[in-house]
């Protein structure tokens, strides 16, 4: 498809497999791809609704998204510090001087999947604020679409 991006000529491609038609090209992809729902994390029954205001049934903000992704940060770089003091600290106990810079790269590389197994429920707290906060923007924005159009 001339004139098309990868990620355009995937979504056109799929959109044709599963409604069996050519899907109009432009501006109208935006509506189509609105009719689709909305994010859904492949665990266990969690959707975005899981994320609005902690039980109080408030969507998140942006300001909440925000605290919670600061939140995830703070604990995935804490983990780092506290595994680099665990190896420099077994490195002691051994008698042999582990530089600084190498435990700061071991601890990175076990961190990266030790914090996605400790901090699920923060990432997935973040996942689906995100995916609500977009949800809504989304919604907002075809309904100024709807309304330029006079619908």
């Amino acid at each position: 498809m001339p004139g098309y991006s990868n990620r355009q000529q995937l979504v056109k491609r799929v959109q044709k497999r599963q409604t069996g038609h050519r899907v109009p090209s432009g501006r109208d992809d935006r509506v189509i791809r609105g009719q689709y729902p909305g994010p859904v994390s492949k665990d266990k029954g969690t959707d975005i609704t899981a994320a609005q205001g902690a039980g109080t049934g408030k969507p998140p903000t942006v300001g909440s998204v925000a605290l919670s992704v600061a939140l995830y940060t703070v604990a995935r770089l804490g983990l780092v510090v506290a595994l680099a003091a665990v190896i420099m600290g077994v490195g002691a106990l051994v008698g042999v001087q582990i530089p600084l810079l190498v435990a700061a790269v071991f601890s990175v590389l076990i961190a990266l999947p030790l914090g996605m197994v400790l901090f699920k429920s923060l990432r997935l707290r973040v996942n689906s604020q995100i995916a609500a906060v977009d949800a809504d923007r989304r919604q907002r924005h075809d309904e100024l679409q709807a309304k330029l159009r006079g619908n």
